[in-house]
């Protein structure tokens, strides 16, 4: 049998082709052209949305290619990835400047579902935000835990996702923290659809803490 036959990252590829056919290692999943011809956006909320949250903002747009690269760290556990993706969230909203986006105090990852991170050991949202974290000298909380599993929000209409996650988050017991001078938090979530994952996180952080100032950063939705 041909040795790359035995090689897990050739079936990888196989399975989850990478879009950028030029890379010459595993950290060349976007190049900088790529990233500039990404387009971001602020995503639109209505009014009962925006008591809790002041914006969220989307890197780029969902597509295929994406989806490809985020089914690499999940289920390939290319974790590089996530670099390419936190240097394309860095070029949109510190060097493009399109939007307005006050700078952060605290980073907060929206919680995976407890079997989920038990499965895959890790969450892309925590790495997402650690990733982010390190490149920017900002702290992340993780102050907010998920209390049961649900079903993946992109197969359900609006009702049905409202009561998916209907108690779903809550703030850690416990939470000892000092918020002193802070008043700019993100929730940081990899994909988002009709926001309502981040839009209940971002309102039980709001009851509990409502001096605080609430964005989503999300690098992938529509």
């Amino acid at each position: 049998m041909p040795s790359k036959l035995l090689d897990i990252n050739y079936w990888i590829d196989f399975v989850f082709p990478r879009s950028n056919s030029r890379h010459s290692s595993i950290h060349a999943y976007l190049t900088n052209k790529e990233i500039d011809d990404k387009f971001s956006k602020l995503k639109v909320l209505d009014g009962q949305q925006r008591k809790y949250i002041d914006g969220i903002f989307i890197a780029t747009k969902y597509d295929l290619e994406v989806q490809k690269l985020f089914d690499r760290v999940k289920f390939g556990l290319e974790y590089k990835i996530i670099d390419d993706f936190v240097e394309l969230l860095y070029q949109k909203i510190w060097v493009d400047c399109q939007f307005f986006i006050p700078n952060p105090d605290l980073l907060v990852p929206v919680p995976d579902d407890p079997k989920r991170q038990l499965q895959r050991g890790f969450s892309v949202s925590g790495l997402i935000a650690k990733k982010l974290s390190n490149k920017l000298n900002i702290p992340v909380l993780e102050m907010i835990t998920k209390t049961k599993d649900t079903q993946k929000q992109a197969t359900l209409d609006r009702k049905e996702r409202t009561k998916n996650l209907k108690n779903a988050f809550k703030i850690v017991d416990n939470l000892d923290y000092n918020f002193g001078k802070k008043e700019v938090l993100w929730i940081v979530d990899d994909i988002t659809t009709t926001g309502s994952t981040i839009y209940e996180c971002a309102k039980i952080i709001k009851k509990e803490y409502p001096f605080l100032k609430i964005y989503g950063i999300v690098i992938s939705g529509n």
